[in-house]
């Protein structure tokens, strides 16, 4: 009994040692965006977080589009209000790309352009498909590191 005990207080150490922190994590999200999203002709993304006094932590979603001019649009809800995060080719002409959309459990969030909620916000994604899936999985972990366990996630399918 005292083996088991030693070796679950073990594996719990090494776990807590080498989790990511939300820093980390959106450290390393903005690294893999900033290599594999583009300003032209998708939008380049970047995620922070931002600590507003009324509501708490919000994450905050930038999007940046050069086509003719350089446009930003931002995107901000509360991690608790994100449903799931998938990968879907909804937002292109052939399912041969992929990118990842934020799900939320209502209309929440809130597109600072228009002033209105949706349902959903995109990242438009212009890199390997494995490392799509990776970022999905990094978004998903901040989320937790937030208070938000994302449910019925099989994330060994991808």
């Amino acid at each position: 009994m005292k083996r088991i005990v030693v070796a679950l207080l073990l594996m719990l150490s090494y776990q807590c040692i080498f989790s990511q922190t939300k820093e980390e994590t959106i450290d390393w999200l903005n690294e893999m965006m900033d290599e594999y999203t583009k300003p032209y002709p998708l939008g380049k993304f970047s995620i922070s977080i931002y600590n507003d006094p009324n509501y708490g932590e919000m994450i905050i979603i930038k999007k940046y589009i050069y086509i003719l001019t350089g446009t930003t649009e931002y995107y901000s809800f509360l991690p608790q209000t994100i449903k799931d995060v998938k990968v879907t080719s909804k937002y292109r002409t052939t399912s041969d790309f992929k990118d990842i959309e934020f799900v939320s459990k209502g209309t929440t969030i809130y597109d600072l352009q228009t002033k209105e909620l949706k349902k959903y916000v995109e990242i438009l994604w212009d890199g390997p498909l494995e490392e799509l899936y990776r970022v999905q999985k990094g978004i998903i972990h901040l989320l937790e590191l937030m208070g938000n366990k994302i449910e019925d996630r099989d994330l060994f399918k991808n």
